[in-house]
């Protein structure tokens, strides 16, 4: 059992010191600790004295109940519901991408999903999907499964009233990737925004593929124009319908 609160404070602090924007060897640096113990903190592989536990907190800018808040216990988030992690640790990974502008021309992003039994961590904004670590922001919360639909509700830990929301109907018929939908309820250059979003079990490096699978159509906003709001259809037959395109992956 302690052992699992190790690892889940780890796991957190982790988090919370990369949101914050801190690299390992300057936090360490901070809390007057080498670089391999703040490490092993990080892993689960030591246990942290209280005072230190003050430290930490205290750099993060939040307080010690919040640092410790549901670890070990079943969590219950700005959500109603759990937010555990097993403690074995399984989760199914996918990717999700989006294409989309908050300033300037569309981008691509790019995010990795951790989802468990009734939670979800989104690594946000990677480079490379590969290379979770770095990611730039990280959303944690609740994930509602039904028959028809897969919904994340998640928080940022770091920022106030940063939220993420993504749901999806798994496909029917097995595919290498289909559509959901994407939000975010934020503050600064991730103001209020909603998305079409690509979900896969794999890695796309196809850039072009990407784009060209997640641009809005004509069908998409005649569609929209009807119902006179955004919405996604199921397995992305608002892009396919029109396209035809039923390639796989590259």
């Amino acid at each position: 059992m302690e052992q699992s609160i190790n690892k889940a404070l780890g796991h957190r602090i982790r988090a919370l010191r990369k949101s914050a924007g801190y690299k390992l060897v300057t936090f360490a640096r901070e809390l007057h600790r080498g670089k391999s113990v703040v490490s092993k903190y990080e892993r689960g592989e030591v246990s942290i004295d209280i005072t230190t536990l003050k430290q930490i907190a205290d750099l993060l800018g939040i307080s010690i109940s919040a640092l410790l808040a549901d670890i070990g216990e079943p969590g219950v988030s700005l959500f109603t519901g759990a937010g555990t992690v097993p403690e074995d640790g399984s989760y199914e990974t996918m990717y999700m991408y989006m294409y989309a502008a908050h300033r300037g021309r569309p981008t691509i992003c790019r995010n990795v999903a951790h989802i468990y039994d009734n939670s979800v961590s989104i690594y946000a904004e990677l480079a490379d999907e590969r290379r979770i670590e770095d990611y730039k922001s990280f959303y944690h919360g609740i994930v509602h499964r039904e028959t028809s639909f897969i919904r994340g509700l998640l928080t940022n830990p770091v920022i106030e009233h940063d939220i993420a929301m993504f749901e999806y109907q798994p496909p029917l018929k097995k595919r290498d990737y289909f559509y959901g939908f994407f939000c975010t309820l934020s503050i600064g250059h991730y103001f209020p925004f909603a998305t079409k979003a690509l979900f896969s079990y794999a890695p796309i490096d196809d850039d072009a593929w990407i784009i060209d699978h997640l641009r809005i159509t004509a069908y998409d906003t005649r569609r929209y124009r009807q119902q006179n709001g955004f919405f996604i259809l199921e397995s992305g037959e608002n892009t396919d319908k029109e396209s035809g395109d039923t390639t796989a992956i590259p």
